[in-house]
């Protein structure tokens, strides 16, 4: 089997987990230094400018490996049916139990066919099929995959050792055998005693058996149909040694519908060996538990973190299950290993706080929360406690127990006791305080766990740690992560700057470098309880240190001053401009603008005249009259009469002059019209005439009763 491939190679297999093209294949193995693992990988031999790299299997993600070696496994009919002993008494054997042999011993067969093929060690070569069975890469017969459903590689050894000693027949097996009734309860009405036994047993584990038969008896009577023959009621002896018998055989079953966290936890089948990481820091898993031992100080609760890849682990201990322990705990693991790719964890409202969140958006981690009441999708940081809450807390003083069986008999104790007058740290014998138990810890997690071996890889976690090529992300300024932990300022560290500064705890924090009215997110000083870090809304730039006379102990005075003084330079900076500017404003400047713009949005539209009616009213009459004859006393003499349209004289002084007509648009095209002749033929026109016929000409009125005339005819127009 090849194992060694070039880039192009790999594109052209087109593997799951690795891009289609051969650029992509470029690009992934730059972004993860593939050429780093010096191990896996090699200059190519024979060619022509000698370059290129090859790239061991080993070198690629698991998905990938496990797509590729699923390929290489070949299921050949022949050898399955070559493999196949006889019984040596087949009247003996069920076909059931011919079928569960013959798929184990064609198992084995396609195993050693991979073997050969891979060039893997037995071990190796079983490992990794076992793995295929696990991921359902295998295209195995139907027959096959529905019996052979889980696998090992012990399993696999101990199938072959059966199978070279020419001991097939111990590989049958008849699984229908181990629940096959023949009792009377079994049998009763086709199943149906036994199913409703088993059902009030579901529904209340403590029933008896003495309450079991009252119940079959109110539902089914004295008599049981068993197969067509009617038989009495069995005695209570029966139904005892019968129910004993089905809590036993249907163990699972009942433990699924009373007990479903008890039935994931210890019964339904978990595929071990699926959480994989690739490289150090590329997954952590972290997990709360409460501590199975009490301190001096008090019951504590522990944050666990693991390194899928190395198994490392770290343990940090606090008061109380909240976001500060978990930030606490990430920067202890950041500090020791690095900065991780990825963390899973669960649903808990101290993994999904605000401060959490926020801690790992700031360092670029990415997060995935398990569903709910999932423990299994975190398995290996479970593990790690469960190991850790069984090591060192049983052997130290003040051990509680570990479940709800050793608290009852612990408790049990102290009930004794304080009828004795002794308290709780006499009678679980407290002698550790929170701090003591959390260097115990270290030391544990660092000495003894990480010293020994761990099954999952094979390795000392430790070791592996050691030996793991490529490069280590950490913070370019390690006390960062103080700042980044400082516990929020409310809920979200979100504030309002006002004259009074920033409000936090029901006291105020001046600040003079950032204006009332801004929005800023804020951070206690752990260190100082009267200081306060100011970041910008989205946390990337700091704005300074907001400070609280009382609580940093400067006098409020000083403080005014220097906070108004900062204020002050960052205002006078812009008043300079502004005043300047100000300077040059006219107060006419806005009028004009306004004039400016009407006159350039002037639309270019003139609207067609209506028609018009004239009316008039007595009072309209009057009005009119009004307006046309003079004051009382006075004489107007006219050659003509009186009223407008002739000139009078009062006086001897000319003081009317006659009105003009209104000119109607058709006249003035008309007159513009008669002008424009006029100076086609060379006659004088004044020069006030001409700059009128020169704004008219450019005007919309004329422009559009010209169209008109040319379009429907001089006669229709004017």
């Amino acid at each position: 089997m090849k194992q060694w491939f070039t880039t192009g190679e790999l594109a052209e297999l087109g593997l799951n987990g690795l891009p289609g093209s051969k650029i992509g294949i470029h690009r992934r193995i730059a972004r993860e230094n593939w050429a780093a693992y010096t191990a896996l990988a090699r200059k190519r031999e024979g060619s022509a400018g000698g370059g290129g790299f090859e790239y061991h299997l080993d070198q690629l993600p698991m998905i990938s490996r496990l797509d590729y070696l699923a390929r290489q496994v070949v299921v050949d009919v022949k050898d399955i049916a070559e493999n196949r002993p006889e019984f040596t008494d087949c009247e003996t054997a069920s076909a059931t139990e011919m079928t569960e042999r013959d798929a184990r011993l064609a198992i084995v067969a396609i195993a050693d066919r991979f073997k050969r093929d891979s060039g893997y060690s037995t071990a190796g070569a079983d490992d990794w099929f076992c793995r295929l069975i696990k991921s359902g890469s295998l295209n195995l017969p139907e027959w096959i995959a529905e019996i052979i459903t889980s696998l090992s590689a012990r399993s696999i050894a101990r199938w072959r050792a059966a199978r070279n000693k020419n001991n097939a027949e111990t590989l049958a097996f008849d699984r229908s055998q181990s629940r096959k009734g023949t009792g009377i309860l079994d049998r009763a009405h086709d199943g149906e005693v036994r199913n409703h036994i088993l059902a009030h047993l579901a529904n209340n584990p403590h029933l008896s058996s003495k309450h079991i038969r009252l119940a079959v008896k109110g539902e089914f009577g004295d008599v049981l149909d068993v197969q067509g023959r009617q038989v009495s009621l069995p005695p209570l002896r029966t139904f005892q040694n019968t129910i004993c018998v089905w809590k036993n055989t249907y163990r699972n079953e009942l433990m699924r519908l009373s007990d479903p966290d008890g039935y994931k936890s210890k019964v339904r089948y978990a595929v071990t060996g699926t959480t994989f990481a690739d490289r150090l820091n590329e997954i952590w898993e972290i997990d709360a538990s409460p501590l199975d031992m009490m301190c001096t100080d008090g019951r504590v609760n522990i944050y666990v973190a693991v390194d899928i890849f190395s198994r490392r682990m770290v343990i940090h201990m606090t008061k109380t299950p909240r976001a500060i322990g978990v930030g606490e705990l990430i920067r202890k693991c950041i500090k020791a290993w690095g900065i991780p790719e990825w963390i899973h964890t669960d649903n808990g409202s101290d993994f999904k706080a605000n401060a959490t969140q926020r801690l790992l958006a700031a360092l670029s981690i990415d997060v995935h929360y398990c569903d709910a009441y999932s423990p299994e999708q975190k398995g290996v940081v479970e593990r790690s406690i469960k190991t850790f809450q069984h090591d060192l807390p049983v052997i130290s003083p003040g051990f509680i127990g570990h479940n709800v069986a050793d608290r009852k008999r612990i408790e049990g104790q102290r009930s004794f006791a304080n009828r004795l007058g002794m308290d709780d740290d006499k009678i679980f014998k407290v002698e550790k305080s929170m701090v003591e138990m959390q260097e115990l810890a270290d030391f544990w997690a660092e000495k003894v766990y990480g010293e020994n071996k761990h099954g999952g890889i094979n390795a000392k976690p430790n070791e592996k740690a050691a030996s793991a090529e490529g490069t280590v992300r950490r913070l370019a300024h390690p006390e960062a992560l103080d700042i980044l932990l400082a516990p929020l300022v409310g809920s979200n560290g979100m504030r309002k700057v006002t004259k009074s500064g920033i409000r936090a705890n029901n006291e105020h924090y001046l600040i003079g470098t950032v204006m009332p009215g801004a929005s800023v997110f804020c951070r206690f000083d752990p260190a100082d309880a009267g200081r306060i870090y100011v970041f910008a809304p989205d946390g990337q730039t700091f704005l300074g240190h907001a400070l609280n006379w009382k609580l940093a102990g400067i006098p409020p005075a000083e403080l005014a001053h220097r906070v108004r003084a900062q204020q002050k330079t960052i205002e006078d900076e812009a008043i300079t401009d502004i005043r300047a500017a100000r300077r040059r404003i006219k107060p006419m400047d806005i009028v004009d603008a306004m004039r400016a713009e009407a006159i350039e949005n002037q639309p270019n539209l003139i609207a067609f005249p209506k028609p018009e009616t004239h009316i008039e009213t007595p009072q309209s009459a009057a009005a009119s009259d009004a307006s046309y004859n003079p004051p009382s006393g006075s004489s107007l003499q006219s050659g003509g009469g009186s009223g407008v349209g002739s000139e009078a004289t009062i006086g001897g002084l000319n003081k009317v002059v006659r009105l003009a007509d209104r000119e109607t648009d058709r006249e003035r095209f008309n007159r513009a019209r008669s002008m424009r002749a006029r100076i086609e033929n060379g006659e004088i026109v004044k020069d006030s005439d001409r700059h009128w016929l020169a704004g008219y000409e450019a005007g919309p009125e004329y422009s559009s009763l010209k169209q008109m005339v040319e379009d429907f005819g001089e006669e229709n127009v004017i």
